[in-house]
């Protein structure tokens, strides 16, 4: 494992996560960082990567398959996490949670700019 990788999970088992760069919690799922940069700089971040479909993702050099299904399965977490979330609060509180999400990545876009 490259040094990148241990300072990034130095980061994550300080509380520091947040401030993690989405290149960087790729990195960490995918253990490789270059491949990581290479995939958020082609789709633009996790929200275009998340629309593209399984092929797509082969296509790039340093995706087999098996860290393509990584990808999916996060993606997949993280749809569940957010199912359950608006499943299980009112609608109020529920719109409370994305209203907060939202502000922190309009604050994290700012910042980036």
């Amino acid at each position: 494992m490259n040094s990148n990788l241990n300072w990034l999970q130095t980061r994550v088992a300080d509380g520091d996560i947040e401030k993690l760069s989405e290149a960087d919690l790729l990195s960490l799922v995918l253990s490789n960082d270059k491949v990581a940069e290479a995939v958020i700089n082609r789709f633009g971040g996790f929200r275009g990567l998340a629309y593209q479909p399984f092929e797509k993702l082969l296509d790039i050099h340093g995706l087999g398959e098996a860290k393509v299904i990584r990808i999916a399965a996060c993606f997949e977490m993280a749809r569940r996490v957010v199912d359950d979330v608006l499943l299980y609060f009112p609608s109020s509180q529920a719109q409370g949670v994305r209203a907060s999400r939202t502000a922190k990545i309009n604050k994290k876009e700012d910042h980036n700019a």
